[in-house]
């Protein structure tokens, strides 16, 4: 069964333009949670879509059925848990108005560590390789894999401090960021060479400034708060906005 024709219950903006690093010619980012109905979550032989990613008036578009979303933020999943404190929401009915009002409930420090940290190994790693190999040729960015290891990494490091984060403020007086961001180093990757010692310079130090990143998230971890995912409350509420769907 499609996840287009389930119920909408919110939809957010993500990516740049919820960071407040999009240009003119930045694509618009759109996450949305869906229900499906509840006849496909009781049928056995019918099995609901997870998630899906289209196009939808030239926006990208990723759709998560509400079960899968809520597996997802309890996991820490950063993606996720961007979207639940996104301040650009579009559309919020009161079951996606809901949904927001509990959001600290999914957050989970053994989780979020875990998964932030891998996400940001992931991106860095990426662009390391693509700086030593590629030239910058396929894939995502360079730019783009280093500005989300550093998102990534902030994230998870106010998850862990406050279990909540402020996209519009976070990345306000990081240096790296606004490094990254710059139009110098883009102009720089563009003509990315063996010989572009400057290039090589500027990219070890931003990826020392991630280790430094991941060290204070690390440090959050060990000594901040522990926030546990509060379960309970979180399983009551996906029944009950099941249940309640039917009447």
């Amino acid at each position: 069964m499609s996840i287009h024709v389930a119920r909408e219950v919110l939809r957010v903006v993500v990516g740049s333009q919820m960071w407040g690093t999009d240009t003119p010619s930045s694509d618009t980012d759109i996450k949305v949670v869906v229900m499906d109905p509840l006849s496909t979550v009781l049928d056995p032989f019918v099995h609901g879509t997870k998630s899906e990613q289209d196009k939808e008036n030239g926006n990208d578009v990723t759709r998560y059925e509400l079960r899968h979303y809520v597996r997802l933020a309890c996991k820490g999943n950063p993606s996720i848990l961007e979207t639940l404190f996104s301040s650009e929401v579009m559309f919020a009915d009161p079951i996606g108005s809901d949904l927001l009002r509990i959001r600290n409930l999914f957050v989970d420090s053994e989780a979020v560590w875990r998964s932030h940290r891998g996400f940001v190994n992931g991106q860095r790693e990426e662009a390391r390789r693509r700086m030593t190999y590629e030239k910058h040729k396929k894939g995502r960015p360079i730019a783009k894999l280093l500005s989300s290891s550093i998102i990534g990494a902030l994230q998870g490091h106010e998850l862990l401090t406050n279990s909540s984060f402020n996209p519009s403020t976070l990345l306000k007086d990081n240096g790296y960021f606004r490094t990254v961001e710059s139009q110098e180093f883009h102009r720089q990757l563009k003509m990315l060479d063996d010989n572009d010692l400057r290039l090589q310079e500027w990219f070890r130090e931003i990826d020392s400034a991630l280790t430094m990143l991941m060290e204070q998230m690390d440090k959050a971890y060990r000594e901040g708060p522990t926030w546990k995912a509060d379960l309970e409350p979180i399983r009551e509420f996906t029944y009950g906005e099941y249940m309640r769907a039917t009447r």
